[in-house]
């Protein structure tokens, strides 16, 4: 591009832009030095900030990839990519946060240096988390189903196998997709308590109740979804959607 042959307003929208995009990556960097730059997680376990950078690099490219997913939602004729299995366990549950948040937490409770054993420790461990995540992933859906269809947002219950082409009202096939979510939520459920099952069995008890911590809040907020949509909307021409349809 000349510069110097280019209307004043469309230099001001590139630098516009450019200015956004050099925001945006200032308060990137200052949130991923906070999180592996912490004093307490650098004094933890070598492998636990190794998990831990990979989740938080997973956190940031699952938003990526689930607002170029909305973007095309959109298009009336969009399928999405990968089946329902594949992306709440991967996309889905990895923008949630929690996944880094609970890597974080395991070093901010650990010792310095300290070792939570072998494999079968960071294999059940993954597993909490990774079963935590999805079900929060999935209460959360059940609760934003509405905002997400107003706001054009990937829900879970969007993908092809929550449909059956029974001719049902749409309210009615609403409520059957998000009571076929919950269903599928409780599954994880049962496979988390499995996880912590597994963990009391190779855990001191002190770590184990600290894990249940974090397990339980995170399952809360879940259950908050259920009960009701605490998410906020987007803002449309300055006022909330709620009021833009009101």
């Amino acid at each position: 591009m000349n510069y110097a042959d280019t209307p004043e307003d469309t230099l001001n929208g590139v630098n516009g832009h450019a200015d956004l995009l050099d925001a945006a990556e200032e308060v990137l960097r200052k949130f991923i030095a906070h999180i592996l730059q912490h004093p307490t997680v650098l004094k933890s376990h070598p492998k636990l900030q190794s998990w831990l950078k990979y989740e938080l690099k997973i956190f940031l490219l699952g938003h990526i990839t689930q607002m170029e997913d909305c973007a095309k939602l959109s298009s009336s004729t969009y399928l999405p990519s990968t089946t329902y299995h594949n992306w709440v366990r991967n996309t889905g549950a990895n923008h949630t946060s929690c996944p880094y948040s609970f890597v974080f937490y395991l070093c901010l409770i650990s010792k310095p240096q300290e070792d939570f054993g072998g494999v079968r420790q960071f294999y059940f461990l993954e597993e909490t988390c990774r079963h935590l995540s999805i079900m929060c992933r999935q209460y959360n859906d059940f609760g934003s189903v509405s905002r997400d269809r107003d706001e054009r947002n990937l829900n879970s219950i969007n993908f092809p196998e929550f449909e059956t082409g029974t001719g049902e009202d749409s309210g009615v096939v609403e409520e059957r997709k998000k009571k076929e979510l919950l269903q599928i939520a409780e599954y994880e459920r049962r496979c988390l308590d499995t996880a912590l099952g597994e963990l009391e069995q190779c855990l001191a008890p002190g770590l184990l109740r600290k894990i249940k911590l974090i397990v339980n809040v995170t399952d809360l907020y879940g259950q908050i979804y259920v009960a009701r949509d605490i998410g906020v909307r987007k803002m449309v021409n300055g006022v909330s959607a709620d009021h833009a349809r009101g």
